[in-house]
């Protein structure tokens, strides 16, 4: 795949640099737009400050016109954002020029275009246009899109991970190790008898069993199984809390291995498990989190036309059984849960 040219059949505001210095400049003038009028206010306080201090009619009268002034140009500038839009708004779905590259310049959008660049990955203008209309859905919907661009360039038959009933879900390297990672801790919470506690004390699988420390729950195993895996370094832990980061020292876990390129998190997905899975948008080896409980678990991918993943629960306080740990009743149990979190791995060791 590597050796592939990237062949983009369409124009230039469909070209991640160009879309990221438009981004940029759109970005540029919303911050503008908030700083103006900050500013003027701090402008006319200083003006009339002085001339309220100096006791002098011509310098309040000064002051006043200055005012008057600042005012003008400080709402022209503080409108310009506004009416930009409203003119595009008003030309949405028709063909004009230099529309689709301000429509065209979002934060997902210019993120899979450069994904896709990166990897100089083979592309036509109908997949740059499935890629951009995804992007403009999700983050999570313009890379699973991606997802299955690449698996038709590299042979996997050119099916919708998420949507083709028949086949099992096309897995990726990474996730390969994330899975395998995942059912060998598995077999070792079995075949070890570890049982469930709410804070574990190790944070690795190795270190917990030389120590005999025989206890774990559901957002440990999932840490054991990426440290394993050689996606987290020994040590490093995150957990999640009814969807959300559950604490500030996760965030900044998880924040740091995404700039380091070595995962993805899409934060505040709030849909339904099954509709992300058949969607396309979760992906085998992702770490889900919950929204209306504390549980984090792992999407094994789909196995004989079965939803299948791994988790630890409650259910184990007498010991876990393997059988408890890699679960199929996605449907029966999980397929209606609303996830808030996805923790995709991208690089291991």
């Amino acid at each position: 795949m590597g050796d592939n040219m990237m062949i983009l059949e369409t124009s230039i505001c469909d070209k991640a640099s160009f879309l990221a210095t438009i981004l940029f400049i759109k970005k540029l003038v919303n911050i503008i737009s908030i700083i103006i009028p900050i500013i003027l206010i701090l402008l006319l306080s200083i003006d009339f400050a002085k001339a309220v201090i100096a006791s002098d009619d011509n310098q309040m009268k000064k002051a006043q016109k200055l005012a008057i002034k600042r005012i003008i140009i400080g709402a022209v500038v503080f409108f310009v954002p506004l009416v930009v839009n409203a003119v595009f708004s008003l030309f949405d779905g028709k063909e004009v020029a230099g529309l689709s590259c301000y429509n065209n310049a979002t934060d997902e959008v210019v993120d899979v275009l450069t994904a896709a660049e990166n990897e100089k990955l083979l592309l036509y203008a109908e997949d740059i246009k499935a890629l951009i209309e995804a992007a403009k859905e999700s983050q999570a919907a313009a890379d699973a899109k991606l997802e299955e661009i690449r698996d038709k360039k590299t042979n996997h038959g050119g099916q919708n991970s998420g949507n083709n009933n028949n086949q099992d879900s096309p897995v990726t390297e990474v996730a390969s190790k994330v899975l395998t990672s995942a059912d060998k801790v598995a077999h070792g919470l079995a075949d070890n008898h570890f049982k469930y506690v709410y804070s574990s004390k190790y944070k690795s699988y190795s270190s917990a069993l030389k120590n005999k420390y025989l206890k774990t729950n559901c957002a440990q195993y999932v840490v054991w199984s990426f440290i394993d895996a050689g996606v987290m370094a020994p040590g490093d832990s995150f957990f999640f809390k009814k969807g959300k980061y559950g604490s500030a020292s996760a965030k900044k876990t998880l924040k740091r291995y995404e700039k380091a390129g070595r995962i993805k998190i899409y934060y505040k997905v709030n849909k339904k498990l099954k509709n992300l899975i058949e969607s396309g948008q979760v992906q085998p080896g992702d770490a889900l989190a919950n929204t209306d409980q504390t549980h984090t678990f792992i999407y094994a991918g789909k196995k004989n036309g079965t939803y299948t993943f791994y988790t630890v629960g409650t259910n184990g306080k007498d010991g876990f059984t393997y059988n408890e740990i890699y679960r199929t009743d996605l449907h029966t149990k999980y397929g209606n849960k609303t996830i808030g979190a996805i923790v995709r791995p991208l690089k291991t060791n």
